[in-house]
């Protein structure tokens, strides 16, 4: 009998008492559905509370270490560089150029770092390093920019910011 579990006796016997009730008190011939609901009652009746407790045992697996934050690109910079790969060539290019990387350089270093590069150059010089702040220095060197070159650039310009944990 230990092999059966209690709440199958406890169902198998509610329906037994049910059932011999409805024929002492002559409550007719559905005797078939009566039994069908009380086993359907019977088992919800055990099979809830199962699910409940199976949702509480649930534990969160906590891993070792966080991964690396991740850095959103830009969408100007996306553009920019989608301009560059898709768009018509002209000889105003590397001063647009140069100017959208300048305005980028200068509104990260405001926004992740709260320096103005006008005003307070050699803090900027720290935050950028040396490539981009050559690059700053010279609009004449974006003429002969390359697109390795021009893809460093902006790789620099997108690590300025500091990385926010997400």
């Amino acid at each position: 009998m230990s092999s059966v579990p209690r709440p199958v006796l406890v169902i198998a016997g509610t329906t037994i008492v049910i059932q011999l009730l409805m024929l002492a008190t002559d409550m007719g011939p559905h005797l078939l559905l009566v039994a069908a609901v009380c086993a359907l009652v019977g088992v919800t009746i055990w099979v809830v509370p199962s699910l409940g407790r199976a949702a509480v045992r649930t534990e969160t697996v906590s891993t070792p270490h966080q991964p690396p934050p991740t850095r959103v690109p830009d969408l100007r910079i996306t553009l920019l560089r989608q301009g560059l790969s898709y768009g018509r060539h002209d000889n105003q290019i590397p001063e647009r150029v140069y100017r959208s990387l300048v305005t980028l350089i200068d509104e990260e270093l405001g926004v992740g770092h709260g320096i103005d590069r006008t005003a307070d150059p050699e803090s900027a010089h720290d935050i950028i390093g040396e490539d981009l702040a050559r690059f700053v220095d010279d609009p004449d060197g974006s003429r002969t920019l390359t697109i390795d070159g021009l893809n460093r650039i902006v790789t620099q310009i997108e690590q300025i910011r500091p990385e926010v944990a997400t």
